[in-house]
């Protein structure tokens, strides 16, 4: 009896351990699968890209000629923030940490423009970036503040590339290729995407000019922008750059514009000179401080 117990196969009635088992196993699935549920976060919303300005300043007479640039962003919808780095030791290399004169400040566009010309800088060009980035600009400006100084390759245009590199700017020039500032400048305003520079400090302002062919009606241009660097420029009422640079040289200059050369005897209060065209036409003309 013994024997045939034990070799006698169990089987499980309803109800017992087995089906029991499964039924709660799967109840515990079902709820750690809800539990988790709740825990895992929604998928985040895309954040919207906002875009945003960027400039370029340059003082044409800084770095011995060279130029010098500063840079500034929009940094919300009406504030900007800008700078430059002024190295006013003018040493070649300073090290980290050292004095390279960094500044920084925010206020309005209007606010921007005035600092920038108070501090001598003699014109901007902007571009729109389809996306801005504030935070990445100033934390790459917090490392520009700190970093030293170096010619050749850590200097104020390196540093304006830098922190609107990371607000977003895709520029048409490198300063590795252009090392001195001012060209990089033109570069960079000569490119569809940017603005036409805009003169804010000319030493010898804006002038209208009145020129007079010979056997023709005297006309009065549109104001002429003379820089004492000798670039001339094309302007409209408000000083804002139509064409040009013309290269010229003050105090005697000369420029070609159309198909017409004009010389100019300039003082810094008068300018008058001569103009003519290859088919032999001449003229005279003479300006007048706007």
């Amino acid at each position: 009896m013994d024997g045939d117990l034990m070799m006698r196969p169990s089987t499980s009635r309803p109800g017992g351990w087995p089906a029991r088992g499964a039924a709660l196993l799967a109840a515990l699935v079902l709820a750690l699968g809800a539990a988790l549920a709740a825990v895992t976060p929604a998928a985040a919303t895309p954040v919207p890209a906002v875009a945003g300005k960027a400039c370029v300043f340059v003082r044409v007479s800084g770095a011995h000629g060279l130029g010098h640039t500063g840079w500034g962003y929009q940094s919300s919808t009406s504030t900007y923030t800008y700078g430059a780095t002024e190295n006013p030791s003018n040493n070649p290399y300073v090290s980290a940490g050292g004095d390279i004169g960094y500044w920084k400040e925010s206020g309005s566009f209007t606010a921007m423009v005035n600092a920038m010309k108070t501090r001598g800088y003699d014109e901007y060009t902007c571009t729109t970036v389809a996306s801005r980035q504030p935070a990445a600009a100033a934390a790459e400006a917090l490392v520009v503040s700190g970093g030293g100084y170096a010619a050749a390759t850590n200097n104020c245009m390196d540093h304006t590339y830098r922190i609107l590199t990371a607000y977003g700017v895709g520029f048409p020039a490198q300063p590795s290729w252009n090392w001195a500032p001012r060209v990089w400048f033109d570069k960079i305003a000569d490119d569809p995407a940017w603005s036409l520079p805009v003169v804010i400090s000319s030493p010898l302002g804006v002038w209208k000019v009145t020129y007079c062919w010979k056997n023709f009606t005297c006309e009065v241009s549109e104001p002429w922008t003379f820089k004492t660097d000798g670039r001339v420029y094309l302007t409209d009422s408000n000083g804002n750059v139509i064409s040009g640079p013309y290269t010229s040289t003050p105090p005697t200059a000369s420029w070609l514009i159309g198909t017409a050369t004009y010389l100019a005897t300039v003082d810094g209060t008068t300018m008058k000179g001569t103009m003519s065209t290859p088919t032999g036409q001449t003229g005279t003309w003479s300006a007048q401080r706007r």
